[in-house]
């Protein structure tokens, strides 16, 4: 009776005036809803919304060849993969015959963006299996650099012609270890120092960069800065040092000088590889799984530690994770948020911590914005938590304060 019920909600949810009818899809109306609320909510955090289309081409020519029924189950089935491959919190609609927009919200890195979008097109470039008949089309993924967000209106005229690599900064976020309150590692993300508008994140100029065409230079010097700053830090402060989280874009981690690059531009600052630990995310590994595997493998022979983030953000393979071998498994915020009044969402970080422990590697749990969340975190045995609850991202020279701090703590 329980599947009767359930599969009856979900057909009556597709049929919903306010969805598509093809695709099940919020429609315009229903868009236009979610993505005020998606903008609202980017604003109390800090974090700006993404905005990208989706374009289905060569569905014209599948048209020709086809019957219209072949044709609209590829849209159909296009619809149904995307929402496999986006997170809860993101949104999708269908705005053309065979255009979609995706909405991805709470980024903060060029990386997890890049990471995502590579995705998607991957994803969707896959070939379809349809009424008996093989079809492939060609997506074409792009960034739509003027959205109607509170970014674009807080910033006028932000242009990269005015970027300056002196401008851009990194800045680190704790993460804390709760059996001794002590600050374990940091998070290193990216900032521009802008000279009019002040500290910008890199989701409120991630537009701006990819429609000049510097991603990658702007993920290059990302890496420089976050290990110039924490080479200085761990200079000048206790030994062991915590550790350094870094994000590197799927153009670096999929390049094969990377490990060596790494270790060199580690040795000019002073670092170890101990010292480092390189985040990956679950979007990265669907998109290029097996070639991901080598990249991974090589850079823990060197001693670095290899983190799997966004964990259960909806991209989550088991098998894969079996496969994949990683050091620390950072928790998806998509999980905690709102988790002290959400007892499925307090299994589920149970069974992630279960996981973890099976495995032998550490868990974080990121995401954590309210002391209510804390307690819920904490309680359930998880040691090592990042978030707003905890420490906001800062300049250099503060984080040095905090670690001091930390140490007094640590030592007593």
């Amino acid at each position: 009776m329980t599947s009767t019920t359930g599969l009856r909600s979900f057909v009556a949810d597709q049929m919903s005036p306010d969805r598509d009818a093809l695709t099940g899809l919020p429609n315009r109306a229903l868009f236009a809803e979610l993505y005020r609320y998606a903008v609202g909510r980017s604003e109390r955090l800090g974090l700006p919304v993404v905005m990208l289309t989706v374009s289905l081409h060569q569905i014209v020519e599948i048209e020709r060849s086809h019957d219209r029924a072949v044709v609209d189950s590829v849209r159909r089935y296009s619809a149904t993969r995307m929402r496999g491959m986006l997170r809860a919190s993101d949104i999708a609609a269908r705005t053309a015959d065979n255009e979609f927009v995706v909405v991805l919200t709470d980024f903060d890195r060029f990386e997890d963006v890049a990471g995502m979008t590579e995705r998607i097109r991957a994803g969707l470039a896959a070939p379809y299996r349809v009424l008996g008949c093989g079809v492939e089309v060609r997506p074409v993924v792009d960034l739509i650099n003027n959205p109607p967000s509170n970014i674009v209106e807080d910033h006028p005229g932000l242009n990269v012609i005015d970027l300056r690599d002196e401008q851009l900064v990194s800045h680190f976020q704790p993460i804390i270890d709760v059996a001794d309150g002590s600050i374990s590692g940091a998070e290193a993300l990216l900032r521009w120092a802008h000279p009019s508008y002040g500290i910008l994140t890199a989701g409120q100029f991630f537009g701006v960069a990819a429609s000049g065409g510097m991603l990658e230079a702007i993920a290059e010097t990302a890496l420089i800065c976050a290990l110039e700053g924490w080479g200085e830090l761990v200079r000048n402060g206790p030994r062991p040092a915590p550790r350094l989280f870094v994000n590197l874009a799927p153009s670096q981690l999929l390049d094969r000088s990377i490990v060596g690059r790494l270790h060199e531009m580690m040795n000019a600052v002073g670092l170890i590889a101990d010292d480092i630990v390189v985040e990956i995310t679950e979007a990265e590994i669907a998109a290029r799984f097996d070639d991901l595997i080598e990249v991974v493998s090589e850079l823990r022979s060197t001693g670095i530690r290899v983190a799997l983030d966004d964990f259960g953000a909806g991209h989550s393979s088991l098998g894969r994770l079996r496969r994949l071998p990683v050091d620390v498994i950072k928790v998806d915020h998509s999980l905690v948020h709102g988790c002290d009044a959400d007892a499925r969402a307090q299994a589920l970080l149970g069974s992630v911590l279960s996981i973890a422990q099976s495995m032998g590697v550490e868990c974080i749990v990121e995401g954590i914005e309210t002391k209510a969340e804390a307690e819920v975190v904490t309680g359930m045995g998880f040691r090592f938590v990042q978030g707003y609850q905890f420490g906001h991202p800062v300049a250099a020279e503060h984080f040095a304060a905090m670690l001091q701090w930390s140490e007094l703590l640590r030592t007593g």
